[in-house]
């Protein structure tokens, strides 16, 4: 596969309506899982069903789960928020099916996967936007952010200096309209101008 091949398109980084700028919402509204109940291959989906599945679907009450096995039905019952279609056939490879908001299917083989990769692969469909994988068009940008420049003086953390004279000096060297914003105390704002300019920290040292 290459970056200008027909196999992956191109695009840029978006997400669907604008989700998460304000509240967000889940975009995965279902998952199927097929399987056989005897073949070695659909053993680690057999796994995740037995252990993590009840598990999943408390924590993911908007995915839409319902249960057709008959020995879940109890929870279906109990839980009719919560959905996910278990279906079992015979003799067939494992399958992964999610259904998404924006109406994109998407299909998974679980061919011979443990338990671990199985959970793995279904946290992933539950976090995708249901878009198609693109490749990003352009990493960089050539011309500068539309944002204001770094403050390094905000006005609710100003403070000022005892000394007038010496926060007159500090205007000039930051070019502050007013005094520059130090600590409260007089002993930290004396050792603070000490180290920038000797002099001046002797003399407000002096007028104290």
């Amino acid at each position: 596969m290459t970056s200008s091949g027909p196999i992956l398109k191109s695009g840029y980084l978006k997400a669907p309506l604008y989700n998460g700028v304000g509240r967000f919402v889940c975009q995965l509204q279902r998952l199927t899982l097929k399987f056989c109940k005897e073949h070695g291959g659909s053993r680690g989906v057999r796994d995740f069903i037995e252990q993590d599945l009840l598990n999943f679907a408390r924590r993911n009450p908007g995915v839409v789960i319902d249960f057709i096995e008959q020995d879940l039905l109890n929870f279906a019952r109990r839980n009719p928020g919560v959905v996910m279609y278990v279906k079992p056939r015979r003799h067939r490879s494992p399958v992964l099916k999610a259904e998404f908001l924006n109406g994109e299917h998407h299909w998974l083989s679980l061919h011979s996967m443990d338990r671990e990769e199985v959970h793995r692969w279904i946290e992933l469909m539950r976090t995708k936007s249901g878009e198609q994988m693109v490749r990003l068009r352009k990493q960089w940008r050539n011309y500068p952010l539309k944002q204001e420049k770094l403050n390094l003086l905000p006005i609710s953390s100003r403070s000022y200096l005892p000394n007038k004279r010496i926060s007159e000096y500090w205007k000039k060297m930051f070019l502050v309209k007013e005094a520059f914003p130090l600590a409260q105390s007089r002993d930290l704002s004396i050792a603070m101008i000490s180290r920038v300019h000797p002099v001046l920290g002797l003399l407000s040292e002096k007028r104290y």
